[in-house]
């Protein structure tokens, strides 16, 4: 063990140092404990629960805090156990207990850690604690907006410095191209991803930021433990699985390290000491500390709206030294104010920099001695290798395949080596050495080219390399690599000789271009292939290439997945599928036709058979992977299945049996309608149980059939017993595995037929009472229309009379009757006049039945408008105001639908007389290929509880002295709506108009 002298003397003076430190705050403690004033009620809110390594240490800071003043405090703590049950169920179940609990009691302050329980109190502000001042900490992601009615809320923010985290992380490690972040889906995890987004931007570029999915514990592991070398992690906020299962921070920790390979950085102090590296971490303390003051401030009487939040970070630089040595960083990278946890104790570390500086000045000694001695080593070494060059230069001249060339640009002569002249197969003398030469025998698409690179080497005293092609003795054109460099300049440093090689390359190109018409063939087949191909990474899932097959299957563009993971997208129903693929490439090389499931871009469950083998790109293993989509044909073998089900279970008898009858297979249903067991049918054709059988026109109708690819026939069966029933059989031809068979569907139509036979003794039966029932309705008409006839004739002549005698007493006798006598003979002579007009509408009535329909295309908008100025033809009477728009052609009766128009329009005209401005509006429209036609009016309307009486015979809803009439007219309009077809309804209110709506068929 070394000794340092030092250590005594320090130790002495913290002894002193510490000893009056607790003196001085035992007597502040007294001092405060004398001075405060009685304790106040203070109530805890943690979000989390008991064990919960950063609210336990905010409950540890703001608790000394507060017994600095209060000694004897005790506060309540209520744990909401958000981070094993987030639900909202166990927070509303959690609030009414609260409720209860703190029903009546005095509360003088609460105190909400981290965000769930904030949300709580924010959420319920009229029930829970009303008008209590509130003190939060550890909030993250904290907005003002988050406090939207709760008043008396301030607090201390958990402020992450995410962002300083991340720049000293890329600086430890430069070459990181990729970081994940972990953390949960609880609320709080995902505040943190809110607030690790915001920063996501400023990377871009730089570095790819990519956030765990909802995962187990155990995926995670998987995830991290195949991150590439060149990623690092950052643990935000995690200690809830996807399934649940909640860990302490430290052991969180551990599980997420201990897979890794790479480095893991992380924001909160409790997580250092477990494996990660470290970051600017945050103290759970220290917030409960600030909390506290705050709450100090607000007991003593301070007005908690005239608080501000603290929106400081306590975040600091701190480090563990095992994790800094693990990945070779020295702590002097870190920043200088930083806290390094595991350091230990050297002299080393006490004389760090008087030794550092010793072995430099040694090591330069060493290495200037050892330059020198090299040095002199070297340039014999030189020497003997320049005449070892020359000689191998001048046998590589005449040995190598490359043609040699040196071109003196003073001169403008060029030295070409003997097998330049061979592998243009050409004689010295036939190609003289010169520029010239060269220029002339180059092809014309490359000669510019080849040119402007050689003058540019020569004027930048640039290498040259170049490819292209010269004409050849035999007249063909061979491909050559052109490299050359200047080698000597003058004095001024202006280029004299250059000099290089040409390398014959033509067979090389020649395969190139083979390789690329091949490259081009399959990429023509991988994109135009309708089988679903793809190219990924074995360790993470994300796709290097995909065909139009893979986007077709998963609904996903090929940028939405080139550089996306499969687990990004989701596409694995169940991730243990892929995991288990993984496994088994790995361990086989390949895999043939491995069933799972996956998830589309339409959220659509398809299950898929994938063919895989690994392929290594880059040095690294992926999977190319051939996925076929079966759901199809899944869904067909159900549906076999269940078809053979129900034939097996049918009631009609089923058989299938070949060209020339013999029978193989039939259903239960065909065994108990012949009494046969299914044994003996299956040894029997189709003679041998149908009696009307064709045998002599067999060939003929199975060929028709065949043709025609099913039938329906009636023919009777032969039972066991011999009974022979009539029966209906579906035949269907079919061919399957290159054999053709015919499958026949026979039911028993027995009680059919007695229907049938029952159905046709009853028709004919009913024919001739129908003829009887015809004449007399006939004889009847026939005796209604003479008696209607005899009617008018009969009830003209009294109503003609009546009405001429009172006319002459109202003419000869004038001056005999008073006033009162005058009325009455004009009344006789009014009621007789609407009695015979009452007639002749009742016989109009009768008529129209028997009129028949001559149906012409009818212009509606001409009739309707003909028909009012008919109406109107007083100036008296054109006060009234007509709307008319044009109105659909139908095919109809012109009469009749003149009829019906005036009947219409005369109504909304009469009933409308009465008001100041009478507006009366005709409107049609096409609706379901019918014609549908409007008349409204502003008049006096009627109640629509009398609608059903609107278009009866003498029905009236209106007095006889308000408005005249029959009570015939809307009967009439509808016989003609009838007649043609169509229907008629109408709508009012009492003193609001009326609308009459009718339709009409266009054809």
């Amino acid at each position: 063990m070394v000794h340092y002298p030092w250590k005594p003397v320090v130790t002495g003076w913290l002894v002193r140092s510490l000893l009056l430190f607790f003196l001085i705050f035992h007597l502040s403690i007294s001092f405060f404990s004398v001075n405060a004033k009685d304790n106040p009620h203070v109530v805890i809110l943690n979000s989390y629960h008991n064990g919960f390594a950063w609210s336990d240490a905010e409950e540890s800071g703001f608790l000394e805090r507060l017994r600095e003043v209060y000694p004897d405090l005790d506060i309540p703590i209520e744990y909401l156990d958000a981070k094993r049950h987030p639900d909202a169920a166990n927070l509303e179940r959690i609030k009414e207990v609260l409720l209860h609990k703190y029903e009546g009691k005095r509360i003088d302050l609460v105190v909400a850690f981290d965000n769930p329980a904030l949300n709580m109190l924010v959420r319920h502000c009229n029930e829970l604690f009303a008008h209590v001042p509130v003190v939060f900490s550890g909030i993250s992601d904290f907005e003002h907006s988050m406090l939207p009615e709760r008043k008396r809320v301030t607090g201390v923010a958990e402020i992450h410095d995410v962002e300083r985290t991340l720049e000293m992380a890329l600086a430890l490690h430069p070459g990181t191209r990729h970081i994940l972040v972990i953390h949960d889906h609880t609320n709080s995890g995902l505040s943190a991803r809110r607030d690790m987004e915001s920063i996501v931007p400023s990377f871009h570029g730089r570095v790819k930021i990519s956030f765990m999915p909802p995962v187990t514990f155990d995926e995670a592991r998987a995830q991290i433990s195949s991150l590439p070398q060149n990623a690092l992690v950052l643990i935000h906020s995690f200690s809830t699985d996807r399934s649940g299962q909640s860990l302490s921070l430290s052991q969180s920790t551990k599980v997420f390290t201990a897979a890794a390979q790479v480095p893991v950085y992380g924001l909160h102090e409790t997580r250092l000491g477990h494996g990660i590296v470290g970051g600017y971490l945050l103290g759970g303390r220290e917030h409960g500390r600030r909390a506290a003051d705050i709450a100090l401030r607000i007991l003593a009487g301070e007005d908690s709206d005239s608080i501000p939040v603290d929106l400081t970070s306590t975040a600091r630089p701190m480090f563990d030294y095992a994790q800094l040595a693990r990945f070779g960083l020295s702590p002097e990278a870190v920043p200088p104010d930083s806290i390094i946890i595991n350091r230990p104790d050297s002299a080393f570390e006490e004389y760090r920099q008087l030794l550092l500086g010793a072995l430099a000045v040694m090591t330069i000694l060493v290495v200037m001695v050892a330059v020198l001695g090299i040095s002199n080593v070297r340039r014999r070494q030189a020497e003997k290798a320049m005449n070892e060059s020359e000689e191998r230069l001048r046998f590589a001249l005449e040995g190598t395949s490359d043609g040699i060339w040196d071109w003196n640009l003073k001169t403008g002569e060029v030295y070409f080596s003997p097998r330049y002249y061979t592998m243009l197969g050409y004689d010295p003398h036939e190609f003289p050495a010169s520029y010239d030469s060269w220029r002339k025998l180059l092809h014309p698409d490359d000669a510019e080219k080849s040119e402007k690179m050689v003058k540019r080497a020569i004027y930048e005293h640039s290498s040259l390399a170049i490819e292209f092609r010269v004409k050849a003795k035999t007249g063909g054109w061979i491909w050559v690599l052109g490299r050359g460099k200047v080698v000597e300049v003058d004095p001024e440093g202006a280029p004299i000789r250059i000099a290089g090689s040409h390398t014959d390359i033509t067979e090389r190109k020649q395969a190139e271009e083979e390789v690329r018409e091949s490259e081009e063939r399959l990429r023509l087949a991988w994109e135009t292939c309708p089988d679903a191909f793809s190219i990924s990474r074995l360790r993470d899932g994300v796709y290097v290439d995909i065909n139009q097959g893979y986007s077709e299957l998963t609904g996903y563009g090929r940028d939405e997945l080139i550089n996306k993971s499969s687990l990004d997208k989701a596409l694995w129903v169940d991730l243990k599928d892929r995991q288990s693929l993984v496994e088994r490439v790995t361990n086989q090389g390949h895999v043939r036709d491995f069933e799972t499931k996956f998830r589309t871009k339409k959220d659509e469950i398809r299950t898929v058979l994938i063919s895989s083998g690994l392929m290594m790109l880059d040095g690294e293993p992926h999977l190319l992977a051939l996925t076929k989509d079966v759901e199809n044909v899944k869904q067909a073998q159900d549906t076999l299945r269940f078809t053979q089900f129900a034939v097996d279970h049918s009631s009609d008898a089923a058989f299938w049996h070949s060209p020339d009858g013999c029978i193989f297979y039939v259903n239960e249903a065909a065994c108990n309608s012949l009494g046969y067991s299914r044994d003996e049918l299956l040894g029997m054709k189709i003679p041998d149980i149908d009696p009307d059988f064709p045998s002599e026109t067999w060939r003929d109708k199975w060929r028709e059939m065949k043709r025609i690819g099913s039938t329906t026939l009636e023919s009777h069966h032969r039972a066991k017993d011999g009974r022979i029933f009539p029966v209906e059989v579906r035949v269907n031809y079919l061919r399957f595995g290159g054999q053709e068979f015919y499958c026949a569907f026979v039911r028993d139509i027995t009680e059919r037929k007695r229907i049938e036979e029952e159905i046709r003794r009853l028709n004919e039966s009913l024919e001739q009472r129908v003829l009887e029932r015809t004449a007399q309705l006939e004889a009847a008409r026939k005796e209604l229309e003479a008696f209607s006839y005899s009617v008018s004739h009969d009830l003209r002549g009294p109503l003609r009379a009546i009405d001429g005698y009172a006319r002459i007493l109202e003419e000869d006798y004038q001056a005999v009757f008073d006033g009162e006598g005058r009325r009455v003979l004009g009344v006789v002579r009014s009621e007789a006049r609407r009695m015979g007009k009452l007639i002749d509408d009742l016989l109009r009535f009768s008529r129209l039945g028997r009129q028949p329909l001559q149906k012409v295309d009818t212009d509606m908008t001409l009739l309707a408008g003909e028909v009012f100025e008919q109406l109107t033809p007083d100036s008296s009477d054109r006060r009234v105001k007509f709307r008319l728009s044009p109105l659909p052609i139908v095919k109809g009766d012109p009469a009749l639908l003149r009829q019906l128009w005036t009947n219409l329009l005369g109504n909304a005209i009469k009933f409308s007389r009465d008001r100041d401005q009478p507006l009366i509006s005709v409107s049609g429209s096409i609706q379901c290929e019918a014609a549908v036609y409007l008349v409204k009016d502003n008049g006096a309307g009627f109640d629509m509880k009398y609608a059903d009486r609107l278009f009866g015979v003498f029905q009236r809803l209106h007095a006889q002295d308000e408005f005249e009439g029959t009570g015939v007219g809307l009967a009439l309009v509808q016989r003609i709506v009838h007649r043609h077809g169509g229907r008629i309804w109408a709508e009012a209110g009492v003193g609001q108009g009326a609308t009459f709506y009718f339709s009409l068929p266009q054809t």
